[in-house]
């Protein structure tokens, strides 16, 4: 898998610009708010919590800022269509502190 075992650290950014960039289109609006393009959200869920949010698979110490990119764009997506994160307010206001993935950000910033 290129993100797990990349070949070269830049096919692992590749990818994860792929993934962020074929599946999220940004808001002109706001700079937090992204539709789904081609991803339904079962499968917007599935990548979030089985790729993104998986230690065994995305690992703190080799994510990259490519590799933020998408995650932070998959965790607003995810949380907002939960109504867990309202997106239209800047900053963004969480409507609940259980938010999904909210661990995995907590590591990324404290590594």
């Amino acid at each position: 898998i290129v993100c797990q075992d990349p070949v070269r650290q830049a096919d692992s950014d590749v990818f994860m610009d792929w993934l962020r960039k074929s599946r999220f289109e940004q808001n002109k609006r706001t700079v937090t708010s992204y539709n789904c393009v081609v991803f339904n959200d079962d499968v917007v869920q599935q990548v979030f919590r089985d790729l993104l949010c998986n230690p065994e698979v995305i690992s703190n110490e080799t994510l990259r800022p490519a590799g933020w990119q998408t995650l932070f764009a998959y965790f607003t997506y995810v949380n907002s269509k939960a109504d867990k994160l309202f997106t239209r307010s800047d900053p963004p206001t969480v409507a609940d502190p259980e938010l999904d993935g909210i661990g995995v950000l907590w590591n990324v910033a404290l590594y």
